[in-house]
Protein backbone atom coordinates (compact mmCIF):
# COMPACT_ATOMS: atom_id res chain seq x y z
CA UNK A 1 0.00 0.00 0.00
CA UNK A 2 1.35 3.58 -1.18
CA UNK A 3 2.03 6.03 1.66
CA UNK A 4 -0.56 9.02 1.62
CA UNK A 5 0.66 12.59 2.63
CA UNK A 6 -1.18 13.74 5.77
CA UNK A 7 -1.68 17.30 6.72
CA UNK A 8 -2.17 17.29 10.29
CA UNK A 9 -3.76 20.84 11.73
CA UNK A 10 -3.28 20.26 15.49
CA UNK A 11 -4.65 23.22 18.15
CA UNK A 12 -3.24 21.37 20.71
CA UNK A 13 0.66 19.92 20.63
CA UNK A 14 3.77 19.35 22.52
CA UNK A 15 6.47 21.98 22.26
CA UNK A 16 9.17 24.22 24.12
CA UNK A 17 6.72 26.55 25.62
CA UNK A 18 4.06 23.43 26.38
CA UNK A 19 5.84 20.46 26.46
CA UNK A 20 3.16 18.36 28.09
CA UNK A 21 0.12 20.34 25.55
CA UNK A 22 -1.10 17.66 23.65
CA UNK A 23 1.73 14.97 23.94
CA UNK A 24 -1.58 12.06 22.92
CA UNK A 25 -1.38 13.92 19.52
CA UNK A 26 1.96 13.70 19.40
CA UNK A 27 2.28 9.82 20.10
CA UNK A 28 -0.55 9.31 17.61
CA UNK A 29 1.53 11.24 15.01
CA UNK A 30 4.64 8.92 15.59
CA UNK A 31 2.28 6.13 14.82
CA UNK A 32 0.53 7.17 12.13
CA UNK A 33 3.97 7.62 10.56
CA UNK A 34 4.70 3.97 10.38
CA UNK A 35 1.84 3.79 7.70
CA UNK A 36 1.80 7.81 6.01
CA UNK A 37 3.72 11.04 5.39
CA UNK A 38 2.78 13.17 8.40
CA UNK A 39 3.24 16.71 8.62
CA UNK A 40 2.31 18.43 11.63
CA UNK A 41 1.53 22.22 11.91
CA UNK A 42 1.03 23.68 15.08
CA UNK A 43 0.67 27.43 16.17
CA UNK A 44 1.34 28.25 19.61
CA UNK A 45 0.48 31.49 21.36
CA UNK A 46 2.72 32.59 24.11
CA UNK A 47 1.85 34.89 26.92
CA UNK A 48 4.41 33.38 30.01
CA UNK A 49 6.79 36.10 27.91
CA UNK A 50 8.96 32.73 26.69
CA UNK A 51 8.76 34.14 23.23
CA UNK A 52 9.61 37.82 22.55
CA UNK A 53 8.83 37.40 18.37
CA UNK A 54 7.76 35.12 15.83
CA UNK A 55 9.94 31.96 15.64
CA UNK A 56 9.85 28.32 13.76
CA UNK A 57 10.77 25.44 15.00
CA UNK A 58 10.78 21.97 12.66
CA UNK A 59 11.53 18.43 13.55
CA UNK A 60 12.11 15.71 11.36
CA UNK A 61 12.35 11.61 11.64
CA UNK A 62 11.44 8.97 9.41
CA UNK A 63 7.95 9.64 8.31
CA UNK A 64 7.20 12.67 10.21
CA UNK A 65 7.87 16.13 10.22
CA UNK A 66 6.75 18.77 13.59
CA UNK A 67 5.94 22.13 11.53
CA UNK A 68 6.07 24.74 15.48
CA UNK A 69 5.50 28.15 15.28
CA UNK A 70 5.72 30.71 18.11
CA UNK A 71 4.25 33.91 18.30
CA UNK A 72 4.11 36.29 21.49
CA UNK A 73 0.08 36.53 22.34
CA UNK A 74 -0.88 39.48 24.43
CA UNK A 75 -3.60 38.37 27.80
CA UNK A 76 -5.89 41.48 27.68
CA UNK A 77 -9.42 41.29 25.77
CA UNK A 78 -8.61 43.38 22.39
CA UNK A 79 -4.94 41.83 22.59
CA UNK A 80 -6.76 37.71 22.23
CA UNK A 81 -8.66 39.17 19.50
CA UNK A 82 -5.41 40.48 17.65
CA UNK A 83 -3.26 37.28 18.20
CA UNK A 84 -6.63 35.03 17.48
CA UNK A 85 -6.11 36.31 13.80
CA UNK A 86 -2.21 36.53 14.20
CA UNK A 87 -2.05 32.90 15.14
CA UNK A 88 -4.59 31.95 11.61
CA UNK A 89 -2.50 33.96 9.65
CA UNK A 90 0.51 31.81 10.83
CA UNK A 91 -1.27 28.92 10.48
CA UNK A 92 -2.05 29.71 6.52
CA UNK A 93 1.89 31.06 5.81
CA UNK A 94 2.65 27.92 7.10
CA UNK A 95 -0.02 25.19 5.13
CA UNK A 96 1.25 27.09 1.97
CA UNK A 97 4.74 26.85 2.57
CA UNK A 98 4.14 23.19 3.08
CA UNK A 99 2.08 22.81 -0.20
CA UNK A 100 5.14 24.76 -2.19
CA UNK A 101 7.27 22.05 -0.63
CA UNK A 102 5.62 19.25 -0.82
CA UNK A 103 2.42 19.60 -3.04
CA UNK A 104 -1.39 19.78 -2.06
CA UNK A 105 -1.92 16.55 0.93
CA UNK A 106 -3.81 13.65 -0.02
CA UNK A 107 -6.01 14.62 3.65
CA UNK A 108 -5.98 17.18 6.00
CA UNK A 109 -6.30 15.67 9.60
CA UNK A 110 -7.69 18.06 12.79
CA UNK A 111 -6.58 17.44 15.91
CA UNK A 112 -9.00 19.21 18.29
CA UNK A 113 -11.09 21.32 15.98
CA UNK A 114 -11.14 24.33 17.40
CA UNK A 115 -8.86 26.33 16.31
CA UNK A 116 -7.32 24.52 13.93
CA UNK A 117 -10.40 23.07 12.40
CA UNK A 118 -10.68 26.63 11.18
CA UNK A 119 -7.88 26.35 8.32
CA UNK A 120 -9.28 22.96 7.43
CA UNK A 121 -12.46 24.27 6.40
CA UNK A 122 -10.40 27.12 4.48
CA UNK A 123 -8.13 24.27 2.58
CA UNK A 124 -11.50 22.33 1.87
CA UNK A 125 -12.62 25.54 0.22
CA UNK A 126 -9.66 26.61 -1.18
CA UNK A 127 -7.98 23.45 -2.36
CA UNK A 128 -10.89 21.00 -2.13
CA UNK A 129 -9.26 18.73 -0.13
CA UNK A 130 -11.26 16.76 2.31
CA UNK A 131 -10.52 16.63 6.31
CA UNK A 132 -11.03 14.41 9.15
CA UNK A 133 -11.56 15.64 12.64
CA UNK A 134 -10.11 13.80 15.77
CA UNK A 135 -11.61 15.10 19.19
CA UNK A 136 -9.57 15.17 22.37
CA UNK A 137 -10.95 18.17 24.72
CA UNK A 138 -13.60 16.57 27.50
CA UNK A 139 -15.85 19.61 27.65
CA UNK A 140 -18.64 17.74 26.59
CA UNK A 141 -20.06 16.79 29.98
CA UNK A 142 -21.14 18.40 33.19
CA UNK A 143 -18.54 17.54 35.25
CA UNK A 144 -15.92 19.67 34.18
CA UNK A 145 -15.14 23.35 34.73
CA UNK A 146 -15.05 25.07 31.46
CA UNK A 147 -17.97 22.50 29.80
CA UNK A 148 -19.08 23.17 26.19
CA UNK A 149 -21.99 24.46 27.33
CA UNK A 150 -20.52 27.67 29.13
CA UNK A 151 -18.48 28.32 26.32
CA UNK A 152 -19.28 31.62 23.79
CA UNK A 153 -21.84 31.59 20.99
CA UNK A 154 -18.73 31.85 18.41
CA UNK A 155 -17.02 28.98 19.66
CA UNK A 156 -20.32 26.76 19.57
CA UNK A 157 -20.91 27.80 15.63
CA UNK A 158 -17.01 27.37 15.01
CA UNK A 159 -16.90 23.59 16.29
CA UNK A 160 -20.88 22.81 15.01
CA UNK A 161 -19.23 23.99 11.33
CA UNK A 162 -16.08 22.16 11.91
CA UNK A 163 -17.69 18.96 12.81
CA UNK A 164 -20.25 19.17 10.26
CA UNK A 165 -18.04 19.55 7.32
CA UNK A 166 -15.68 16.86 8.05
CA UNK A 167 -15.57 14.11 5.90
CA UNK A 168 -15.26 11.96 9.20
CA UNK A 169 -15.35 12.55 12.80
CA UNK A 170 -12.84 10.16 15.00
CA UNK A 171 -12.83 10.11 18.72
CA UNK A 172 -10.41 9.16 21.55
CA UNK A 173 -13.49 7.36 23.18
CA UNK A 174 -17.59 6.36 22.63
CA UNK A 175 -18.27 8.50 26.10
CA UNK A 176 -16.69 11.73 24.42
CA UNK A 177 -18.41 11.32 21.05
CA UNK A 178 -21.44 10.50 22.44
CA UNK A 179 -21.03 13.82 24.25
CA UNK A 180 -20.37 15.58 20.90
CA UNK A 181 -23.77 13.92 19.57
CA UNK A 182 -25.43 15.37 22.28
CA UNK A 183 -24.42 18.74 22.66
CA UNK A 184 -23.14 19.89 19.42
CA UNK A 185 -24.34 17.42 15.84
CA UNK A 186 -25.63 14.19 15.17
CA UNK A 187 -22.58 12.80 12.78
CA UNK A 188 -21.60 8.91 12.64
CA UNK A 189 -18.27 8.32 14.65
CA UNK A 190 -15.31 6.17 14.93
CA UNK A 191 -13.59 5.21 18.30
CA UNK A 192 -9.10 5.14 17.91
CA UNK A 193 -7.84 5.16 21.20
CA UNK A 194 -5.16 7.42 22.64
CA UNK A 195 -2.03 5.66 20.89
CA UNK A 196 1.06 3.69 23.18
CA UNK A 197 4.76 3.39 22.46
CA UNK A 198 4.53 -0.27 23.10
CA UNK A 199 8.93 -0.50 22.65
CA UNK A 200 8.46 1.16 26.03
CA UNK A 201 5.29 0.20 27.64
CA UNK A 202 4.77 -3.48 27.47
CA UNK A 203 3.55 -6.47 29.64
CA UNK A 204 5.78 -8.35 31.58
CA UNK A 205 5.33 -10.67 34.29
CA UNK A 206 6.69 -9.85 37.12
CA UNK A 207 6.99 -11.56 41.01
CA UNK A 208 6.57 -8.97 43.58
CA UNK A 209 5.43 -8.69 47.09
CA UNK A 210 3.33 -5.55 46.63
CA UNK A 211 0.78 -4.99 43.90
CA UNK A 212 0.51 -1.69 42.11
CA UNK A 213 -2.10 0.42 40.75
CA UNK A 214 -1.23 3.39 38.96
CA UNK A 215 -3.02 6.52 38.12
CA UNK A 216 -1.70 8.58 35.20
CA UNK A 217 -3.16 12.12 34.43
CA UNK A 218 -2.97 15.84 35.31
CA UNK A 219 -5.96 14.83 37.97
CA UNK A 220 -8.61 17.38 36.85
CA UNK A 221 -12.12 16.76 38.36
CA UNK A 222 -12.98 14.61 34.75
CA UNK A 223 -10.60 12.18 35.54
CA UNK A 224 -11.85 11.25 39.04
CA UNK A 225 -8.22 11.06 40.63
CA UNK A 226 -10.62 11.67 44.21
CA UNK A 227 -12.75 8.95 43.41
CA UNK A 228 -9.67 6.45 42.97
CA UNK A 229 -8.27 7.62 46.09
CA UNK A 230 -11.62 6.98 47.81
CA UNK A 231 -12.08 3.50 46.37
CA UNK A 232 -8.71 2.59 46.88
CA UNK A 233 -8.90 3.29 50.68
CA UNK A 234 -11.82 1.11 51.29
CA UNK A 235 -9.54 -1.69 48.93
CA UNK A 236 -7.28 -1.13 51.43
CA UNK A 237 -8.74 -2.30 54.22
CA UNK A 238 -9.29 -5.61 53.16
CA UNK A 239 -5.62 -6.20 51.71
CA UNK A 240 -2.22 -6.38 52.31
CA UNK A 241 0.94 -5.69 49.88
CA UNK A 242 -0.77 -2.94 48.20
CA UNK A 243 -0.11 0.67 46.58
CA UNK A 244 -1.11 3.38 44.66
CA UNK A 245 1.24 5.57 42.11
CA UNK A 246 -0.42 8.96 41.22
CA UNK A 247 1.39 10.24 38.22
CA UNK A 248 0.67 13.69 36.69
CA UNK A 249 -0.20 15.80 39.57
CA UNK A 250 0.53 19.77 39.61
CA UNK A 251 -2.08 21.18 41.91
CA UNK A 252 -1.58 20.32 45.42
CA UNK A 253 -5.24 19.80 46.75
CA UNK A 254 -4.73 16.07 45.63
CA UNK A 255 -2.42 15.56 47.77
CA UNK A 256 -4.06 17.22 50.77
CA UNK A 257 -7.02 14.98 49.82
CA UNK A 258 -5.19 11.97 50.30
CA UNK A 259 -3.94 13.03 53.78
CA UNK A 260 -7.19 13.65 55.34
CA UNK A 261 -7.73 10.09 54.05
CA UNK A 262 -4.66 9.15 55.88
CA UNK A 263 -3.31 7.11 53.26
CA UNK A 264 -1.08 9.73 51.96
CA UNK A 265 2.82 8.77 52.49
CA UNK A 266 2.06 5.02 53.52
CA UNK A 267 0.23 3.00 50.46
CA UNK A 268 -0.27 5.96 48.25
CA UNK A 269 2.55 8.25 46.42
CA UNK A 270 2.68 10.95 44.16
CA UNK A 271 5.28 11.30 41.46
CA UNK A 272 4.14 14.57 39.70
CA UNK A 273 4.74 15.09 36.50
CA UNK A 274 7.31 12.84 34.64
CA UNK A 275 8.63 12.93 31.02
CA UNK A 276 7.27 9.70 28.79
Amino acid sequence: MSRKKILWLCSWYPGKTEPFNGDFVQRHARAAALNNDIYVIHVAGDVSGKITATEKEINRQPGLTEHIVYYKKAPSFFGKIISHYRGQALFRQAIRRYIIENGKPDLVHVQVPVKAGLLAIWMRSRYKIPYAVTEHWGIYNDVVTDKYENKSGSFKRYTKKIFDRAAKFISVSKYLAEGVNKLVIEKEYEVIPNAVDTDLFYNKEKQDSVFRFIHVSNMVPLKNAEGILRAFQLFNKNKQGIELIMTGDTDPSIRKYAAGLNIAGNTVFFRGEVSY
